[in-house]
């Protein structure tokens, strides 16, 4: 039998596999995406990203931005500097954990490791539509696609006290409250009932 040289053979492959498809299913939205990886040599992930035809914006992204761009005026949506600064400070403002998580992804966070704020100010400078920047932001970076607030609690039929702790705790969390001391779940269920007014708008 002939000795085949597999290392000769598939050599060209070695240095760089070809490009992978993976599907993956986000059962929050129930539909398909795909994740387009590229391999080096070693197997380590290299580069990852998410085509335009496959890409859900989040509501997080949306929800955030459109708030953002209802709070300019005409005249300053014409501006990158008057939407960056207005961005800024509604990132620092924030109490929800995940607009913070998405300032940090486009480095509107004072910590965040990366910058892609021109890819959102740019835009909106031009009128692209808020859905689009998301679109292409999730292009960019497929964790912003994934970005989704909680269900909201119906406050006015909720029982607090038919709820767990770690659901108590999680609603202070997502105000960006801590309740020091609370040792009881009545404990937690009294320290919402009195910031209760301060996060939840109150129904006409």
């Amino acid at each position: 039998m002939t000795d085949i040289n597999h290392e000769k053979a598939i050599g060209p492959l070695l240095n760089h596999r070809p490009m992978i498809k993976k599907p993956n299913i986000d059962l929050r939205i129930g539909r398909y995406r795909w994740s387009i990886t590229t391999y080096t040599k070693d197997q380590s992930k290299k580069r990852e990203r998410i085509p335009a035809e496959f890409v859900v914006y989040s509501t997080v992204c949306k929800t955030f931005l459109k708030k953002l761009t209802d709070e300019l005026s005409e005249a300053d949506l014409k501006s990158q500097d008057k939407i960056e600064a207005r961005l800024l400070s509604s990132c620092k403002q924030t109490k929800v954990k995940k607009e913070q998580r998405f300032c940090w992804y486009i480095g509107a966070a004072h910590d965040s490791a990366t910058r892609i704020i021109n890819d959102v100010t740019k835009p909106l400078s031009i009128h692209f539509p808020v859905e689009r920047v998301c679109e292409k932001l999730g292009q960019k970076d497929a964790q912003i696609c994934e970005l989704e607030y909680d269900k909201e609690i119906d406050w006015k039929t909720v029982d607090l006290n038919k709820l767990k702790v770690k659901d108590l705790k999680k609603i202070l969390d997502e105000w960006g409250e801590q309740c020091k001391g609370c040792t009881e779940k009545s404990d937690y269920v009294s320290k919402i009932k009195e910031l209760k007014p301060q996060h939840v708008k109150a129904e006409l």
